[in-house]
């Protein structure tokens, strides 16, 4: 019942939406003399491989045509949501598990594509592509073949819209609206059936947080202020009525995990095989994505953090190298984080299976990978390629003859 009421919020917010998909306040521009015709997009299921050479199955984002804007050089953003349409009259927002790839305020999926600065009277000739979003950390409402819109807005950057519910704060200041209708089948069921089941995942996913939290000996109070800003973010589409009873439902939880922690009682089995027991992949990638964000949160990550990692990953038979991909995205983007080389296997990625000459496979994708970060970003960033490099570099000396 309560995961109707959300989505009955849901499309009060989506307004804006369903207005342009359906025709209303159209915003194409007159590209005529250009040639280029109007800014397009487009959505396809397609594999994405990764720096280290693991394959991703992604929606992929692209675009094509005229990019209208007002001045030279004016910085662009595109902004990408998208609904599932199979019963027009009651359109559901996908969700995400990525921190990056959802709304500031909510967990619905918002890609963002930064195009930089662009000139005057120009466009994309061909499809581009604008980014990907992985299908294991997507949720869909409902399982089976469905219709989709991908909504492409295109804004001025510097207006940095916040979006909310689908639907951005300013609707006049974007500069073309394009939607891409496509059709996808959904493998697993969505979060409308199994709304008890993910709140349920999600309460686990607290003691594994917990769990994280206290494996370096101490309970930091930025982890738990990372624990509570996932709480809030996760309550933000309950209906007003129902916010205060969630709020309260998940402060006690957190709480009871807390005293726990400190007292030695809290179980990270038990936390593991409650998600195993009620979670399908989509919300242990969510869990994943939690306590990565508690693993980062005091500038850290250490020996036991990096091993009790490894260990949840494969309690929840999630791939290794999806779970590193998201980890080496922490450590690339956090703001200072200090890397522990006590478990330098762990660290780099080698697993006690890998032949010599698989170990020198996979160390020659992590420095192709690192040594492209170590020029790019910020000086931080740089740094942590660097330190990400040293390692890769220890580790051929140590495993390799």
């Amino acid at each position: 019942m309560e995961w109707i009421c959300i989505i009955i919020c849901l499309i009060g917010l989506i307004g804006w939406i369903v207005d342009r998909v359906s025709g209303g306040g159209d915003s194409s521009y007159d590209a005529g003399g250009y040639g280029l015709g109007d800014f397009r997009g487009r959505v396809r299921e397609t594999t994405f491989t990764h720096d280290n050479g693991e394959v991703d199955d992604v929606l992929e984002f692209e675009a094509i045509g005229f990019l209208p804007h007002s001045y030279h050089n004016e910085e662009l953003t595109v902004y990408i949501n998208i609904l599932d349409i199979t019963d027009k009259d009651n359109p559901y927002l996908l969700l995400s598990t990525l921190d990056w790839q959802m709304e500031d305020e909510s967990i619905v999926l918002l890609h963002r594509s930064a195009l930089g600065p662009v000139e005057m009277d120009v466009g994309f000739t061909d499809w581009v592509s604008l980014g990907v979003a992985p299908i294991e950390c997507t949720f869909f409402p409902w399982k089976g073949r469905r219709k989709f819109v991908g909504c492409f807005s295109l804004w001025p950057t510097n207006t940095n819209p916040r979006f909310h519910g689908g639907t951005p704060a300013d609707t006049d200041a974007f500069y073309a609206f394009a939607e891409a209708p496509f059709t996808f089948f959904v493998k697993e069921e969505g979060y409308v059936e199994r709304g008890a089941s993910i709140k349920q995942a999600r309460r686990y996913a607290i003691d594994l947080a917990m769990c994280m939290s206290s494996a370096d000996g101490s309970l930091d109070q930025s982890e738990m202020n990372v624990i509570n800003a996932w709480t809030e973010k996760m309550c933000s589409f309950e209906p007003e009525s129902d916010k205060a009873v969630f709020q309260e439902e998940f402060k006690q939880l957190i709480d009871r995990s807390y005293q726990s922690a400190i007292s030695g009682t809290l179980s990270l089995q038990e936390a593991v095989d409650g998600i195993n027991s009620c979670a399908q992949n989509t919300e242990k990638f969510e869990a994943i994505e939690l306590i990565l964000d508690v693993m980062a949160a005091d500038g850290v990550a250490d020996k036991a953090e990096l091993a009790m990692l490894d260990n949840i990953t494969k309690c929840l038979e999630l791939d290794p190298n999806q779970v590193r991909t998201l980890r080496d995205k922490r450590i690339a983007s956090a703001g200072s984080i200090t890397l522990d080389k006590g478990d330098l296997k762990s660290l780099v990625g080698i697993n006690e299976n890998m032949s010599e000459e698989e170990i020198r496979k996979h160390l020659n994708k992590e420095f192709q990978k690192w040594n492209s970060r170590a020029t790019a970003g910020d000086e931080d960033a740089r740094k942590r390629a660097s330190e990400m490099l040293d390692s890769i570099a220890e580790a051929r000396r140590r495993y390799l003859s």
